[in-house]
């Protein structure tokens, strides 16, 4: 299983390890769609981790829920990501989305993947440096 040390997240925790994403997802995927996994690969994609502490999230609630941004921006903390805010959408959101600014592909993903169904989308307008999480009224949780 792909993983690296939580403190490179929460520095005071050196007892535990994090499962690395979006490779710990895809590992997942492949075995319960009974796909053959490739090992090379597996061990290729796990060099140079992208750590939740290096993501930086802003967590919008379009869900339609109150205290549903903040509730996520809480879970995402505790799972090392860096929030940055969390407020109400511009607008309703069906579906929850994660979209992110020119040259942050592999944090979008990194987050992306622990979404069930949710794929990160570039936005060239969205504000450098930081992934936009619209909580959408589909949000189910996270993995």
């Amino acid at each position: 299983m792909p993983n690296y040390g939580r403190e490179a997240d929460v520095p005071s925790d050196k007892a535990n390890v994090v499962w690395q994403y979006p490779q710990a997802a895809d590992l997942f995927t492949s075995l319960a769609k009974d796909h053959e996994v490739d090992k090379k690969k597996l061990a290729a994609d796990s060099k140079g981790p992208v750590y939740a502490a290096s993501v930086r999230v802003q967590v919008l609630n379009g869900s339609g829920v109150p205290g549903q941004a903040a509730k996520v921006a809480e879970t995402l903390r505790m799972a090392g990501y860096s929030i940055t805010g969390a407020g109400n959408a511009p607008t309703s959101a069906e579906k929850t989305t994660v979209t992110y600014p020119p040259g942050l592909e592999q944090l979008a993903a990194v987050l992306a993947s622990r979404l069930p169904g949710v794929a990160a989308e570039p936005d060239p307008d969205a504000m450098a440096g930081t992934v936009i999480l619209v909580v959408g009224a589909d949000f189910t949780g996270m993995r």
